[in-house]
């Protein structure tokens, strides 16, 4: 007989409420697509949204502009700690123009209602994506029993085909709350830049079933892409394993990647989490920024930061993060306030087609590559401030050699000029007044008188 565990006692008693809903005209809950077969197990349901089930209303005191609002019935569906939202359509294809928002509930107590966006992550026109899906991100709201969904359509247009919400409960684990966490072995150092602490997969408890495939690895690093998840900014420091493993789920199970789509993730408190599986130091192949995956990394930044601002925490340990890889994979270290130039390999919503070459920022955010906000206008914003943080890291980290000494020559002696005898005027001859010196030559000599003998 089967374990009986308070999420499964959950689940049942939430079966039970689901007929009763769908008695009264609700949808009804998909079969289960089943548990995964880590520890924890997580449990993936799909819960179809029919148009016919959904009323138009008005929130209250909001004013009418021109949007049709539709309403699902509040539907029993526990127990899940995510959720996210998927209609009919290739992944590839044009956003529907709409927007959807979602509340879930306890027992009867309701929370607020939070808008969800379309999830534009996507790999590189490749094998990694086989999902002819498109959704929405997946959004943490906390152990929950019971949802509600509202679109807002524009005048004129209707419900996609084939929507639905994806209920995900990532269960939990006696390690959520380990404050010695394991952490992700490196074997390559930088070029004088500490290798931040960085969990591993072990520590958010990833379900190896899950991933599809073996890591694939790219070339050489030149340039990092910034995102967020765009989920609640309000979680505590055990939601985050939970978290991942729902993130995970769904870029398999939904999105029909091999593996979660970012290399790595940053959560509020500043610590650091191993995405993708393949090595935290090595050249992981992640599916994060279509049509630039290649040479690059994708770090995501866990929460929404359009009205939010990141806190100093994760922002300087999103700086330490990309100064380690910019120091792991060239001679010298990457150059943070430069640029690169790389050619896009098409995929997702790369703004740019298969072949196009454009030029980045080698810190740059998701929103530069793609249509789509992401990470969020604040966060963007400190993307200025984050260049200069991990140039300033490098710079101070990286030994600068010291300059070989030049010995220097004794002085020469300056040459004593010889004058030249052809062209030196000769001096004027000195004049001595008086007789010259020596015998007087004008002496008379005597001729008479005696001769001495001899002459």
């Amino acid at each position: 007989m089967p374990r009986i565990t308070r999420r499964r006692a959950l689940g049942l008693a939430a079966v039970a409420s689901v007929a009763a809903v769908a008695e009264a005209g609700a949808s009804s809950l998909l079969p289960a697509w089943g548990e995964g077969s880590g520890d924890p197990e997580v449990g993936v349901r799909r819960l179809p949204l029919r148009p016919s089930d959904m009323t138009m209303g008005q929130m209250p005191g909001e004013a009418a502009d021109g949007l049709a609002r539709m309403f699902s019935p509040p539907m029993a569906a526990g127990p899940f700690s995510m959720i996210g939202l998927t209609w009919d359509g290739a992944g590839k294809g044009t956003p529907a123009p709409m927007s959807v928002s979602l509340r879930s509930a306890l027992g009867q107590s309701w929370g607020p209602w939070q808008e969800v966006h379309r999830d534009l992550d996507a790999p590189d026109g490749d094998e990694d994506s086989v999902a002819d899906v498109t959704c929405t991100v997946p959004v943490w709201v906390g152990f929950s029993d019971a949802l509600q969904v509202r679109i807002d359509l524009p005048g004129g247009e209707s419900i996609p085909a084939g929507l639905g919400a994806v209920l995900l409960d990532p269960g939990t684990s006696p390690s959520d709350l380990d404050a010695d966490p394991a952490v992700a072995p490196v074997s390559r150092l930088g070029l004088g830049v500490l290798a931040p602490e960085v969990r591993s997969r072990g520590a958010w408890k990833a379900d190896p079933a899950l991933t599809r495939r073996s890591p694939r690895y790219t070339r050489e690093i030149v340039a990092g892409f910034v995102h967020h998840t765009a989920g609640t900014n309000n979680y505590g420091p055990d939601d985050v394993p939970k978290i991942l493993r729902g993130v995970h789920a769904y870029h398999v199970r939904v999105r029909g990647w091999s593996d979660v789509g970012y290399n790595f993730l940053v959560d509020r408190f500043g610590r650091i989490w191993e995405g993708r599986a393949g090595g935290v130091d090595k050249r992981v192949l992640g599916a994060h920024t279509g049509g630039f995956n290649s040479r690059t990394f994708g770090v995501a930044a866990i929460g929404t930061f359009q009205s939010t601002a990141p806190s100093p925490a994760m922002l300087t340990s999103l700086a330490q993060l990309i100064a380690w890889k910019f120091t792991l994979d060239q001679p010298d270290a990457l150059d943070a306030l430069g640029s690169v130039r790389l050619t896009s390999e098409g995929g997702g919503v790369a703004r740019y087609p298969a072949g196009r070459g454009v030029n980045f920022r080698r810190i740059s955010g998701h929103r530069d590559a793609g249509s789509t906000s992401c990470p969020g206008d604040l966060l963007y914003r400190e993307l200025p401030r984050l260049r200069s943080q991990v140039a300033a890291a490098i710079v101070g980290s990286v030994p600068v050699p010291e300059p070989v000494p030049v010995p220097i020559p004794e002085p020469v002696p300056e040459p004593v000029p010889v004058p030249d005898p052809l062209t030196t005027p000769r001096p004027a001859p000195t004049v001595v007044p008086g007789p010259l010196p020596g015998p007087d030559l004008t002496t008379t000599v005597p001729t008479t008188g005696p001769r001495r003998p001899g002459f």
